[in-house]
């Protein structure tokens, strides 16, 4: 169905700010990821975040780092979700994942 809309679509969010669909899926991926690191986290279990959803994650918050450095140091899925927790302020002892 997305595929459909145009790419300049814009909506309203609730809070009654425009923006365009594209970024407003972004962020609702992106509250997904990070609220799911918090499930995770208080349920003891490690975390089950798509590898497509971290993608959109990190592409968010290091979309304007120089990309090789980027991919070289966030290469592997745990390192990628450490970034993820670190810079949301999710880090957690012990160099992220679920706590025991």
């Amino acid at each position: 169905m997305l595929g459909a809309e145009p790419v300049d679509r814009v909506v309203v969010t609730r809070h009654g700010d425009r923006m365009l669909l594209t970024d407003f899926l972004v962020t609702r991926v992106l509250e997904a990821v990070v609220h799911g690191l918090d499930l995770a986290d208080a349920l003891g279990r490690e975390p089950w975040t798509r590898r497509e959803a971290l993608a959109v994650v990190l592409a968010s918050l290091f979309g304007g780092a120089d990309r090789s450095v980027v991919e070289g140091a966030l290469s592997e899925r745990e390192a990628g979700l450490a970034a993820a927790r670190a810079v949301t302020g999710r880090a957690v002892s012990g160099g992220g994942g679920a706590r025991r």
